[in-house]
């Protein structure tokens, strides 16, 4: 069993300026957990791969698909492969989510 700390992990530079701490990269997933500041957004976008996204701390809502979902801690979100997804910060503490990029299950 291997054991990652968050201060053995390195930054992952995002195309949304976030703070992205990447703990495992492998040919067949990524887990990166993604920091979003209050009153700020990842906006709607698509992955070419699945997407899960276990919240774990802070509170926000989804944005972009066909509905609005308020989010919180201890939530677990799953995007299919080019399903549109962003989520918002609307609390008043760092919204923060561990993302699982199923690189494996690529369409």
């Amino acid at each position: 069993m291997k054991i990652i700390t968050l201060e053995e992990t390195k930054q992952k530079e995002t195309p949304f300026k976030l703070d992205a701490k990447v703990f495992w990269s492998a040919e067949d997933a990524d887990a990166i957990r993604l920091t979003v500041e209050p009153g700020k957004t990842i906006p709607p976008h698509k992955s070419p791969m699945p997407v899960l996204f276990y919240i774990l701390e802070g509170e926000g809502k989804t944005i972009g698909g066909s509905e609005e979902v308020k989010i919180r801690k201890d939530t677990l979100l799953h995007s299919e492969v080019d399903e549109l997804h962003g989520f918002e910060n609307t609390g008043e503490t760092p919204l923060r989510l561990l993302v699982i990029k199923l690189k494996g299950c690529l369409s």
